[in-house]
């Protein structure tokens, strides 16, 4: 299968929609629309309206379709941004199907948090970062990645704390300057003034609005995934460690700037893990940044690997095993 989808990109482009609508939809048909209500979610400033929306049944189609749309916009941005910046050797579209597969995984508890939203943000700055390469004297857009993110945050707070991969970026694909490290924050600060002067005609307290971000924050979410739901993570991590040895060896013999990316990509999915451990408010939803990275390193193997029968079984592992979980379990 691995030799057929590279070879016929269209098809494979089709199985990427069909696969998309087949992981969201069984959410949507399996599980009781009023599940998803009672969640703690991760619209910090839409929390409200959110919910009041979400309570209409009618509207449980509307923001599956969102989530379909959001998943296969972020998968083919992500092909564009591999394959462009030459990460990804040759033309192939396995990073988009497996950011839609490693974000199944998070379906049956997260499917609605927003973060797939802002996966679509962080995608954008990571293409503003890695564009700062080509640039010569002081470049701008770390004030662009910065507002970005914060832009982003608005879907899902906790993005904000990818403050240190903006740095690292900048360590890794410029000239140091701190001039460069400052607009990050500055870029990150301008969409907070807007929301804190909107609470301020809106007649909101300052230090109620503060609050009430800090008591969302540290709103301790409880992770009890199944042992299938572990499983299916456990072979993504098995899969990924495979994949890294796989990629260390080929970018051991391509250009300098080539592994700085990979480094990049790398550095973020670090950043994602202090999340995940330091921040009480995070959830199986960090699933859905964890893909970018690692549908990226995921992608480098199965487009350059012998299509042999180890790894078309764990292809098809790969991708079965997430919908199978929310099918069948």
């Amino acid at each position: 299968m691995i030799k057929f989808l590279r070879r016929n990109q269209q098809f494979f482009i089709f199985f990427i929609f069909l696969y998309c609508a087949v992981a969201v939809f069984s959410i949507y048909f399996t599980q009781p629309f009023s599940k998803f209500t009672l969640q703690p979610f991760h619209f910090p400033f839409f929390m409200d309206l959110y919910l009041v929306e979400l309570t209409n049944n009618k509207l449980y189609l509307v923001f599956a379709l969102v989530v379909y749309i959001t998943l296969l916009v972020a998968g083919f941005y992500l092909v564009r941004i591999g394959i462009s910046n030459m990460i990804i050797t040759r033309r192939s579209q396995f990073s988009a199907l497996f950011l839609i597969s490693i974000s199944t995984l998070a379906f049956r508890y997260e499917i609605f948090s927003g973060i797939s939203i802002a996966a679509i943000f962080l995608l954008f700055a990571i293409d503003r970062l890695i564009g700062s390469v080509e640039k010569k004297g002081r470049s701008y857009r770390f004030l662009d990645a910065g507002l970005i993110l914060a832009l982003g945050s608005l879907f899902y707070f906790n993005l904000i704390f990818l403050i240190p991969f903006l740095w690292i970026a900048q360590w890794l694909l410029r000239p140091l300057s701190w001039r460069e490290l400052s607009y990050t924050v500055f870029g990150l600060v301008l969409p907070v003034i807007y929301l804190l002067a909107g609470s301020y005609l809106l007649d909101q307290p300052f230090g109620s609005t503060l609050q009430y971000l800090k008591d969302w924050v540290m709103l301790r979410k409880v992770l009890e995934p199944g042992w299938h739901l572990l499983a299916g993570i456990g072979l993504y991590v098995l899969s990924l460690l495979i994949a890294s040895l796989f990629a260390i060896r080929k970018f051991n013999v391509t250009k300098i700037q080539t592994r700085k990316l990979y480094q990049l990509f790398f550095f973020l999915f670090l950043n994602i893990v202090l999340i995940l451990l330091i921040i009480p408010s995070t959830g199986l939803e960090i699933l859905f940044l964890f893909a970018i990275p690692s549908s990226i390193v995921l992608s480098i193997y199965f487009t350059d690997c012998r299509p042999g029968f180890f790894n078309g079984v764990l292809f098809l592992l790969l991708i079965l095993s997430p919908v199978l979980i929310n099918l069948l379990i």
